[in-house]
């Protein structure tokens, strides 16, 4: 591959994979709660089907229907209330959807950490490669 200069990029295999791994961890973080809870459920999250491989028929709608139905249920807690609720019409919120939570505010907390611990070798490779 070639910079803005036309020249051939400079970094090693070891570095291009550094790089992907930090695409990866900042790609995780940036997955939103009912993306995280379709993935733990074994769901195709909204992500997924936006890109669609060729070859494969889409996802009639009846289909994405059902999809979305299975994923509601989850998240609702297949609709029943904690039993120490003082409200029975209050909704219930599912531990699919609280797991999630926690583990988007880790991702997110991961990919910072990331962030600040390669900064330095970042900088220096991006550098080196406009130059």
């Amino acid at each position: 591959t070639s910079n803005s200069s036309g020249s051939i990029s400079t970094m090693n295999s070891f570095e291009k994979a550094f790089f992907a791994y930090l695409v990866r961890i900042h790609e995780g973080a940036c997955m939103t709660v009912d993306q995280l809870v379709a993935t733990a459920a074994g769901l195709s999250s909204d992500q997924n089907s936006a890109c669609h491989q060729s070859g494969r028929r889409k996802q009639s709608s009846k289909s994405k229907k059902r999809q979305k139905e299975r994923l509601q249920a989850i998240k609702d807690g297949r609709g029943k209330v904690h039993s120490n609720h003082s409200v029975q019409n209050e909704p219930k919120v599912s531990d699919a959807v609280h797991e999630a939570t926690r583990e988007s505010n880790v991702r997110g907390l991961v990919a910072c950490h990331a962030a600040m611990l390669t900064w330095e070798k970042v900088n220096q490779i991006f550098t080196r490669e406009l130059e």
